[in-house]
């Protein structure tokens, strides 16, 4: 589950991504079920390489975003000596 993001042409990936809540990109123009991305878990980019690396780098920009907000405060400092 702690996958950057999850690539594939498969309809099935939108189930998976919104029951297991990880990002992934579906290759493609149409859906079996467009209601996966009501779960903001999978973007649908078709098939321009452009629009791919632009969705892979946005869901990269989600996964930074959602690691700070998960990550312990440190607990010490570290002094310049």
């Amino acid at each position: 589950m702690n996958a950057r993001c999850v690539l594939s042409n498969s309809d099935i990936i939108c189930e998976e991504s919104a029951i297991l809540n990880f990002p992934a990109i579906t290759i493609g123009n149409a859906m079996e079920r467009p209601e996966a991305m009501d779960a903001s878990t999978i973007v649908m980019t078709g098939l321009e390489p452009e629009v791919v690396v632009a969705a892979l780098k946005m869901q990269n920009s989600e996964y930074n975003k959602k690691c700070l907000a998960t990550s312990p405060p440190p607990t010490t400092k570290l002094k310049r000596v």
